[in-house]
């Protein structure tokens, strides 16, 4: 599907471009994740009330679940901005840091969250544990808590490094590293998925591992699937003991990543696998239109874990 190139010299219209599902901003309240069809499981369950990007998760102090409330529960948010958990049904009123305890269960991990949900699952929560929650009872105050454990407040973290596709950004395009030509697909992140996925499959251990893509729709899915076997949505894979597996078999997988950011007629990327928690790489590229596909050309920047 790739092979060494160089591009035309007359730049092509800039092609259609995909956009990923839009990140959540951290300001904003949480998303609640409503279970559907679950009956009441008889476990009792608690745990820490704990925010994970757009969604809520119980942490019992061993692997946090992201949260599929009951009916009863809504967010409430006041005029200062902050936010807490509400049950009708209780009357219980809860904050991240709180320690709660309510009626549930953790949910069969071969099956991804959504099969379980009335809405939508943001791709930031699809990937671990779930566990359903209802009838809350508060069990300790995060401030109660904080109190005896924090005498002032923490010093604010370091802000974070420059990403890989800055980098790409800022470089000097006129310094390449390999080149590779994708044809026959007009949108830039469809591209990079495709020459992320072959660079992959390429090592022996690859050939056949299930690979969960993040950053994609169905239909870019199912395009892809028709060059590559072994393609799934990233709801399809999770996280176990510090792993990537194939939720329906437990067989190792892996995540691909294809993060884009276009100007005019470039691109500046960075394609990633990961393995597990301590296991992945990724590459900085840019990227330009030509007829009939992309010019993908290596920055020299990676990472590895």
């Amino acid at each position: 599907m790739s092979l060494a190139a160089c591009g035309d010299s007359t730049a092509p219209p800039v092609p259609r471009m995909t956009e990923p599902a839009q990140a959540y901003d951290p300001a904003d309240p949480p998303v609640l994740l409503t279970g559907s069809g679950l009956g009441a499981m008889e476990s009792l369950v608690s745990g820490t009330l704990v925010r994970q990007g757009p969604c809520l998760t119980l942490d019992p102090g061993s692997e946090p679940a992201v949260i599929l409330w009951g009916e009863d529960i809504q967010v409430e948010t006041k005029d200062n901005g902050k936010w807490s958990v509400l049950d009708r049904s209780t009357g219980t009123r809860i904050a991240p840091g709180d320690r709660v305890r309510g009626g549930g269960g953790r949910l069969p991990p071969e099956r991804p969250i959504s099969d379980f949900v009335v809405q939508p699952v943001p791709e930031e929560c699809a990937t671990g544990p779930a566990m359903q929650l209802y009838g809350l009872e508060l069990l300790e105050r995060a401030d109660r808590k904080d109190a005896a454990r924090l005498p002032s407040p923490p010093s604010p973290p370091p802000p974070p490094p420059p990403s890989i596709i800055d980098h790409v950004k800022n470089e000097d395009r006129a310094i390449g590293g390999s080149v590779a030509m994708i044809r026959s697909i007009d949108d830039p992140r469809e591209a990079l998925f495709g020459h992320v996925i072959e660079q992959a499959r390429a090592e022996e251990g690859n050939r056949t591992r299930p690979a969960c893509l993040r950053q994609t729709d169905p239909e870019m899915l199912a395009r892809l699937s028709r060059r590559f076997d072994g393609l799934y949505a990233a709801k399809q894979c999770r996280w176990n003991d510090g792993g990537v597996v194939l939720r329906a078999t437990d067989e190792p997988a892996f995540f691909v990543d294809a993060r884009i950011e276009c100007d005019g007629q470039e691109c500046a990327a960075e394609g990633a696998v990961v393995y597990g928690n301590q296991g992945g790489e990724g590459y900085g590229y840019s990227m330009e239109p030509t007829s009939g596909g992309w010019i993908i050309r290596s920055s020299g920047i990676s990472w590895i874990s």
